[in-house]
């Protein structure tokens, strides 16, 4: 067989293991390379980070005795590097940050992502590999000053449990994921529809079943304590303007350097006690309304069509996902 020929095959178990220590060993020194000093995030979330972390430390429960923009299952991210931080003596050391439990977090999801890859030629697999590797320093500065990476880890593990056909397993693990950043919701009617399509109307049913179940173990303990404040970290999640790091942004600024009209926008905090900054300028209230229009109508057609294809489960879950 020639080069290209094996490049196009699934890998190995040889090959396999190579690409995924090559893999791995690529993360560990992206990682090192994003890691910044404790000097260099002061102002950033993580330091809001800190302030969370050290109250529920201290006794204070998030939503009740203070506000919290984050649904409840974010706080695992804030008090687990505080208790290191307060077990060190300094919340000033950079191990402090979530990085060092982000970096565990995101490793579970590495390898998640890599079940997911088992059956890809060789080829597709080493690239795949790569660019999950290397994303700590393609997403930057995102990733030391983000707990971000723990609900991606969630998710990523709800769909290697779907490849290994723990379905109601991979539900409970969306909802965890969902949990602590509302986005993973968006994937349950795709597990839904797959289970559905697998095994039985019964399954899919226990799926979201799973899911919600999940969600609600985490979430109802918080508004059992404080049902206003509970609501509003998931309100909020669905507010707010047109928030620098989308990819809407990303192409009117691109846009704007093109046409020399970068001096047009501008950033400004979201206000209202959330922690995030929004592109103010031409074009960005049109582009949020386009936005909020077109995603919940793409996700829709995408769901239909995945309720409507003959392909193999197994490959839909991938293409849809």
């Amino acid at each position: 067989m020639s080069w290209t020929g094996w490049l196009e095959q699934p890998p190995s178990p040889r090959a396999y293991v190579g690409l995924v220590g090559a893999a791995l060993a690529l993360l560990v020194v992206a990682l090192a390379v994003a890691m910044r000093p404790a000097d260099s995030i002061a102002g950033s979330d993580v330091t809001v980070y800190a302030t969370y972390g050290t109250k529920m430390l201290d006794g204070a429960v998030p939503y009740r005795d203070f506000a919290m923009e984050y649904p409840p299952g974010a706080t695992v991210m804030f008090v687990l590097p505080a208790t290191r931080a307060v077990a060190g003596g300094s919340t000033d050391d950079p191990s402090w940050t979530p990085l060092n439990a982000a970096g565990r977090h995101y490793s579970r999801g590495f390898e998640s992502l890599v079940i997911l890859l088992m059956a890809a030629m060789v080829v597709l697999t080493a690239l795949t590999l790569a660019v999950v590797a290397l994303s700590p320093l393609l997403i930057g500065r995102v990733l030391p000053e983000r707990f971000d990476v723990w609900p991606a880890a969630l998710t990523g593990a709800a769909l290697a449990a779907f490849v290994r056909e723990r379905y109601r397993l991979g539900g409970a693990m969306l909802g965890l994921g969902a949990a602590a950043k509302i986005y993973p919701a968006v994937l349950l009617p795709v597990l839904v529809i797959v289970a559905v399509r697998r095994r039985s109307v019964r399954e899919g049913v226990f799926v979201a079943a799973s899911s919600v179940a999940a969600f609600g173990a985490v979430l109802v303990p918080f508004a059992i304590a404080s049902l206003s404040g509970t609501w509003r970290s998931l309100r909020i999640q669905f507010t707010g303007g047109l928030q620098i790091e989308s990819l809407a942004s990303s192409l009117l600024v691109i846009a704007s350097h093109v046409a020399d009209k970068a001096s047009d926008f501008t950033t400004h905090g979201a206000g209202g006690g959330l922690i995030r900054t929004n592109l103010a300028g031409p074009g960005v209230r049109v582009t949020t309304i386009v936005v909020d229009v077109l995603l919940p109508a793409v996700l829709c057609l995408l769901w239909v069509r995945l309720a409507r294809s003959k392909r193999d489960t197994r490959e839909d879950l991938l293409r849809y996902a």
